[in-house]
């Protein structure tokens, strides 16, 4: 998850038990941007969290979660774009039905907003940068 704060992170990971679960912070400290706003200094970075099992966490153990972490994270995003792409496709599904009387540019224009929802998943940035079309009809 993006995140930002005008407080540079050093460390790799935060690891915190609550109500006896583990959950590990993971910051991206290899992508970390550096911004000046209204004088201030900010700095953006991916943050994540993970709930894990084992008890005994080490830095060696930063590479194995913070790829699991990443998946994690494009997994949720990818479904929650899909599912809000599934829905825009479902209802418009009613403009391409034999009998509907249309003209013929405003039925145009619904198959072209169709393509690009399907096409959605070809953006450059998919998932975690995402420009949904705009039906003008």
């Amino acid at each position: 998850m993006k995140a930002e704060s005008n407080i540079k992170p050093s460390n790799k990971m935060v690891i915190e038990e609550i109500n006896g679960r583990t959950i590990v912070g993971l910051y991206d400290l290899d992508n970390i941007i550096e911004e000046t706003r209204d004088e201030e200094t900010i700095y953006k970075y991916n943050y994540y969290e993970i709930i894990i099992e084992d008890r005994e966490i080490s830095d060696e153990d930063y590479p194995r979660l913070i790829e699991a972490a990443r998946v994690t994270e494009y997994i949720k995003l990818a479904k929650e774009i899909r599912e809000k792409r599934d829905k825009l496709l479902a209802d418009t599904d009613w403009t391409m039905m034999a009998d509907v009387n249309m003209e013929v540019e405003k039925r145009e224009k619904y198959v072209n907003y169709r393509q690009e929802l399907r096409d959605i998943t070809k953006q450059e940035d998919f998932p975690y940068n995402v420009t949904f079309p705009v039906l003008e009809v």
